[in-house]
């Protein structure tokens, strides 16, 4: 079966989506959000990011800004009443977003919530918080929807209702420090499950081989999850500077030698042809994110 990833793209927002998204807004939305202008929405967020299907047809739009609407308080001044009413602690414009409108096709909101959060932890590595402001009568799905899960607010009084989405419970946190062969059993199945090439050229116990040897001039470094090894890093001084000038174009890089005065930095024929084919024959599409 064909994963939704695999057909939803994720971009920015354009202002000729403002139709599609429009069609999207049912009464669901409007009770939570209020009334809306898409396009003054879009043209006031910091960022909006529309997601489509075949035919560029818009199935999702989210846009988000860095102080809540104006429905609920003044944006100019809006920490003070954020810390009184919400209440997380060291939550700022730079840290956190929070989404003015989101919209998503019913039929792909489970699996796409998820995916535009992590689209923006992604692009805004300094986002650490995503937050959902609704009015309290909304029945709005998607504010219980992973990886959302609900704020209590300080006042019992309070016409509206929090959700949060945290980086951690979108990509976990991850650690580094030095190798050791136990890792061993957590990263044997890591490398062959996407090549068998290692260990049919190194043996059953390479990597823990690679790791016991390591010496001033030869690190392992583990990338750890859950007290798991997910990831693996093997970084030596010694290196085959002739191979890889052989593999590799790397004039532009002298070699990767130090410069020297009566070294030739200027690239060859042969280098200005290569670099004359690409400009004619790069011509390729990049997904705006």
């Amino acid at each position: 079966m064909q994963r939704m990833e695999q057909f939803i793209k994720i971009r920015r927002t354009e202002h000729t989506d403002a139709r599609g998204i429009k069609k999207l807004i049912d009464q669901n939305i409007l009770n939570a959000f209020g009334k809306i202008t898409v396009l003054k929405i879009l043209e006031r967020s910091v960022l909006s990011l529309t997601l489509t299907k075949e035919e560029n047809l818009v199935v999702g739009c989210a846009c988000f800004s860095n102080a809540p609407s104006r429905r609920f308080t003044v944006p100019e001044s809006w920490k003070d009443w954020f810390d009184s009413n919400i209440g997380p602690q060291n939550v700022d414009s730079i840290n956190s977003l929070f989404i003015e409108l989101l919209v998503v096709d019913p039929f792909y909101a489970e699996h796409l919530v998820n995916e535009i959060c992590k689209t923006v932890f992604t692009m805004l590595i300094d986002v650490q918080n995503i937050f959902l402001l609704t009015n309290s009568k909304a029945d709005f799905k998607p504010a219980s929807s992973n990886p959302f899960q609900k704020l209590s607010s300080k006042s019992a009084t309070t016409d509206f209702s929090v959700s949060v989405a945290y980086r951690h419970d979108v990509f976990p946190i991850l650690f580094s420090r030095t190798a050791a062969v136990e890792d061993n059993d957590d990263l044997v199945p890591l490398f062959n499950s996407q090549t068998d090439l290692l260990r049919k050229t190194y043996g059953n116990y390479y990597i823990a081989e690679l790791v016991e040897a390591q010496n001033e001039g030869l690190k392992c470094v583990v990338i750890e999850c859950d007290r798991k090894a997910v990831g693996f890093l093997s970084a030596t001084k010694r290196i085959n500077l002739e191979k890889l000038n052989e593999c590799y174009d790397l004039i532009l890089f002298n070699g990767l030698r130090k410069p020297h005065p009566k070294d030739n930095l200027s690239p060859s024929e042969k280098s200005r042809e290569q670099e004359n084919s690409l400009h004619i024959q790069g011509e390729y599409v990049v997904d705006d994110f």
